[in-house]
């Protein structure tokens, strides 16, 4: 439960670029979080700190948490963008 609105926030800023027409940095975003961050600590967290069936539960949040900070940052850090291409009130 924890994790649900950092999900909803990193699938809307997933949507924001794919609708931008930067699909490659939508597609990053999604495969950070999922492949890069997740299967990792799944392997990584029930071993080395031994908290078994729990440590697979705990990486999820984990993984969306760490995933998570890109869409948080700047809007000059993606490349291709500018400050009235994300804004939704910009007039182009």
């Amino acid at each position: 439960m924890m994790c649900l609105g950092i999900m909803g926030l990193q699938t809307g800023c997933q949507q924001t670029f794919l609708s931008l027409g930067q699909a490659k940095v939508s597609v990053f975003l999604a495969m950070l979080r999922k492949l890069i961050l997740l299967i990792p600590l799944i392997l990584i967290i029930p071993r080395v700190t031994g908290l078994g069936m729990t440590g697979v539960f705990l990486a999820q949040p984990i993984a969306d948490f760490i995933a998570d900070r890109p869409c948080c940052k700047d809007k000059e850090y993606y490349p291709g963008t500018s400050q009235n291409s994300l804004n939704p009130l910009s007039i182009a």
